[in-house]
């Protein structure tokens, strides 16, 4: 992971979930502009929308703009909630995906009945808090599906707990897995794994081609018998 910058320590006083607000407030559009066409992701939501019912559910959990899960999945005929602790990340995605519904809302606080969604993708948002946190929302999403519901979802493998990263001139604590524990953990929260692979990826705002690794994976409730 070299295109974010790892720092060793900065001031705390506030949440991780704080921490990624008040970045992503500050970064608004153009988080967009620098990560919002991974191929790897449109690939992912592509194959997520193949595996839903007509009008499906599906909860897009630090939905960002909006831009591309929650517009290709409204554009599919979903019936899409994105959730995102940033007040201007659901602004923009209001305005740019008319047809979903956002809430500004963090994952760790968000109410929803179990067993009510037939989807839900989490792209690189669980990484701003702890790992009893990340393990504690894999159950929680692993109950949000329906028996049978998928989950499209997506991080930087590294193993490393609030480590503190430079993300386009913001900086914030960050937590992650390796490849292969992110994998295990989602599968001790009650998920099948169907498919994982990682890519390399450049951003565009990177002017000395640096690359990130990235982890996708496809996972499944299992149905009830």
């Amino acid at each position: 992971m070299e295109a974010i910058t790892i720092h060793e320590d900065m001031p705390t006083g506030v949440s991780l979930s704080q921490e990624a607000a008040r970045a992503f407030d500050s970064l608004g559009i153009r988080y967009e502009q620098a990560y919002g066409d991974l191929p790897q992701r449109r690939e992912m939501v592509e194959r997520l929308i193949g595996l839903l019912p007509p009008s499906g559910r599906v909860l897009d959990l630090g939905c960002g703009t909006g831009r591309p899960a929650a517009e290709m999945l409204a554009a599919a005929g979903m019936r899409v909630t994105g959730i995102d602790v940033s007040g201007t990340m659901i602004e923009l995605a209001r305005a740019q995906v008319p047809k979903a519904e956002f809430v500004q809302a963090d994952v760790l606080t968000y109410v929803t009945d179990d067993a009510s969604w037939d989807g839900i993708c989490a792209f690189f948002s669980l990484l701003n808090m702890t790992r009893a946190e990340l393990n504690a929302t894999f159950a929680a999403l692993a109950r949000w599906l329906r028996p049978g519901g998928h989950l499209a979802i997506s991080t930087v493998p590294l193993d490393a707990e609030g480590v503190v990263v430079d993300l386009l001139g913001e900086r914030f604590r960050v937590t992650s897995y390796s490849a292969g524990e992110f994998i295990q953990q989602l599968t001790s929260a009650g998920l099948h794994v169907l498919t994982s692979e990682t890519t390399q990826y450049v951003p565009d705002s990177d002017s000395k081609g640096r690359s990130e690794e990235h982890l996708y994976c496809l996972a499944r409730r299992p149905a009830e018998t």
